[in-house]
């Protein structure tokens, strides 16, 4: 295994320069994939994000709901790329090759589980006519039955359902804020 000190971490470099990254194959990738000690994760956020790092210190031992979103809802929203790994010194990367798939919406769930008919079925039972390409998941156990449905997702959660396209599942994030416009916030 080799290891590699970083000379530079860009989180989402404009297209013209991500092509030259790609071209000249002296880049690598970051998959969002970290490892490091605790100490010295909680002194990367006191230096660049001293803000958060107040907000975790008025946390601490409490974990109830209320405290984590009192917490949470106080953080300037920024990710660890732009607020720490961007400005951070001292990194080092090992290069792998493994399969990887950021789950970081629905239709990237159903491309993980794609191997399987139809549906993730959670004590449901789902009966398809011309239909193809869904990924569905219920809590309920009610029966799904879906006629010329194709490349859909449908999410039940205990109070909410969600239906939309595999390809347009990022725009679950303008969901959520519209939920919070109207305060419908115990949605989220």
């Amino acid at each position: 295994m080799r290891v590699y000190a970083v000379r530079r971490f860009v989180e989402k470099p404009d297209l013209a320069t991500a092509k030259t990254y790609i071209s000249s194959w002296q880049y690598l990738w970051n998959p969002a994939l970290f490892v490091w000690r605790l100490d010295t994760l909680c002194a990367l956020f006191g230096k660049y994000l001293p803000g958060h790092t107040t907000q975790f210190r008025k946390l601490g031992e409490s974990c109830s709901r209320e405290a984590v979103e009192a917490c949470f809802s106080a953080l300037e929203p920024i990710s660890i790329d732009y607020g720490i790994l961007e400005k951070a010194e001292k990194l080092l990367v090992v290069p792998g090759d493994f399969g990887w798939t950021d789950i970081g919406h629905w239709r990237s769930i159903a491309e993980v589980v794609d191997d399987l008919p139809q549906a993730i079925k959670n004590g449901s039972l789902h009966i398809a006519q011309d239909s193809s390409g869904n990924f569905m998941h219920t809590t309920s156990g009610k029966l799904v039955a879906t006629i010329g449905v194709h490349d859909m997702i449908l999410m039940e959660a205990e109070d909410a359902i969600l239906v939309c396209p595999r390809d347009r599942a990022q725009e679950v994030k303008d969901i959520v804020g519209k939920l919070e416009e109207k305060n419908l916030k115990q949605y989220v």
